[in-house]
């Protein structure tokens, strides 16, 4: 190839950072050139063989048959290990052959060639099935022009480099930013396993954090491999599903746990900058998580220190008024006689007890909780309608309870419906992908029975620790009743929290 022949391919290569494109005009470049049927580069991995493989001139039904493509070994090995080009007349009479596997095309003439970056060896060039043979021209000019695109593909390796570094800074601010928004710690730990899935282009992403036995065990998954339900898996069970990338991730209370980000077999492995990258990410996660956890401790502690500041005005105000009284009663008590004097300090103390009784009001009337709908059903109601923004469509309702029996159910158990319901539809929307969720509320036999039914996957095989269904256990249990969860009738999931009413 001449000189300007070499600098016009040379030119058409580096069109463009995109690191595939660029790789696959390399390819293309070196076949037309050489005149061979078959071109290929096998991107090397940190074991020496292939963690990519690239290849042009084969068709689908070809790489269909030949099912697993070639790793590096044998002849395209010994490329490898002696750093220099391989040229034969028939690569499976070559010593190092190791043939070919079975539906693999047939081949012979041979041409292989490194392709160096920065004096490190990246990947190799592989030319078959040239008519008559490769010749010494052929292979100085596939070594001219490899070592004349190695520009062109060590800057598009540092830009994807470079790329995917901001995509990990995006994706950290876009977790920090909706912690700050008060997103509650579940829908925090599957948007990172989401957003990592996402730059680190892996085919799942899963949080595991410790489990009853003090082991990691799965519990949020993004993407699938091979169909494997991972939730609830152990550590060691997710890392034989392929290619694994693991770095350590603590949630808001500072439990230890681990994202692993997974690539099924055959989808690449992962190299430095997947690494440095997820560390990174993961750090920042934690750390949002934490600072999040705290921001919400902290909120607590504000309002405890306002029911003390409430405490205390009580105690400066109505409190001492309180006891201005009980000393005019005592006054009251040493005398012996029934006069008119007498009368006025039952009086008086009488309007000391009103002014008392005024000012707990006043203090205690701005911690008034705004007030509710009219009967619980209302509240029900409009729990179950405004469910309809996350689920995507609005749930059934069937409420059989007498509007009079339930004006006297008392308002903790009311507050306390309300939140399971809540938590229930919360988890149907997260977790269930159902296209129907049915709510029924009915009191008979002394007790009120909340059913929320959905047509979603099921119930896991190994369930995820859930703090909304711990949650809906304990307010049930506070009221002496159950909440239990089993499958649904024909698809999904059943929920059932029944308490007495007293």
């Amino acid at each position: 190839m001449v000189n300007d022949e070499l600098v016009r391919v040379v030119s058409q290569i580096a069109e463009g950072l995109d690191l595939p494109v660029v790789l696959d005009r390399l390819i293309a470049a070196a076949r037309e050139t050489t005149g061979a049927a078959y071109a290929a580069m096998g991107v090397l991995g940190p074991d020496g063989l292939h963690e990519e493989f690239r290849h042009v001139g084969l068709s689908a039904e070809q790489v269909a048959r030949m099912g697993s493509l070639p790793r590096g070994h044998g002849v395209l090995g010994l490329i490898t290990r002696e750093r220099t080009a391989v040229v034969t007349d028939d690569i499976s009479a070559h010593p190092v052959s190791v043939g070919f596997p079975a539906g693999h095309p047939p081949m012979t003439t041979f041409l292989g060639v490194p392709l160096r970056i920065r004096g490190t060896v990246f990947g190799n060039l592989y030319l078959t099935d040239k008519e008559g043979g490769f010749t010494d021209e052929d292979q100085q000019t596939v070594e001219a022009l490899a070592a004349a695109a190695s520009v062109a593909v060590d800057n598009a390796r540092l830009y994807r480099a470079a790329r995917q570094r901001e995509e990990w800074a995006e994706a950290a601010g876009a977790v920090t930013s909706a912690l700050l928004r008060g997103l509650d710690e579940e829908d925090a730990l599957e948007a990172v396993a989401r957003h990592a899935r996402e730059v680190s282009g892996a085919d799942a992403a899963v949080v595991a954090l410790p489990g009853m036995a003090g082991e990691p065990v799965v519990e949020v998954v993004d993407g699938d491999v091979g169909g494997h339900d991972m939730v609830g898996l152990g550590l060691a069970s997710v890392r034989a599903l392929g290619d694994t990338l693991s770095c350590p991730l603590a949630d808001g209370d500072g439990e230890p746990g681990v994202l692993v980000l997974v690539r099924a077999d055959g989808s690449g492995r992962f190299g430095p900058d997947d690494v440095a990258g997820a560390e990174g990410f993961a750090a920042q996660a934690s750390l949002s998580l934490r600072l999040a956890a705290e921001r919400r401790r902290g909120e607590g502690r504000v309002l405890l220190d306002e029911r003390a500041r409430i405490a205390r005005d009580l105690h400066d105000l109505a409190v001492q008024q309180l006891f201005a009284v009980g000393i005019e009663l005592g006054r009251l008590k040493e005398r012996d006689d029934l006069a008119e004097p007498v009368v006025a300090h039952v009086d008086s103390a009488l309007d000391g007890l009103d002014t008392a009784v005024d000012h707990i009001r006043a203090t205690l009337r701005p911690l008034r909780p705004a007030p509710r709908p009219a009967t619980p059903s209302e509240q029900v109601a409009r729990t179950v309608r405004e469910a309809s923004v996350t689920l995507g469509f609005t749930p059934s309702l069937v409420d059989t309870t007498d509007a009079a029996e339930a004006a006297t159910w008392d308002a903790n158990l009311v507050h306390d419906l309300l939140a399971a319901l809540g938590e229930a539809l919360a988890n149907v929307s997260r977790h269930a992908a159902a296209s129907s969720v049915h709510v029924r509320l009915s009191s008979h036999d002394g007790r009120l029975h909340l059913v929320v039914e959905d047509d979603g996957r099921g119930v896991p095989a190994r369930p995820a620790r859930s703090s909304g269904l711990s949650n809906m256990r304990a307010r049930a249990v506070l009221h002496g009743g159950t909440c239990s969860v089993s499958p649904g009738q024909d698809a999904g999931t059943r929920v059932e929290w029944v308490v007495p009413l007293r």
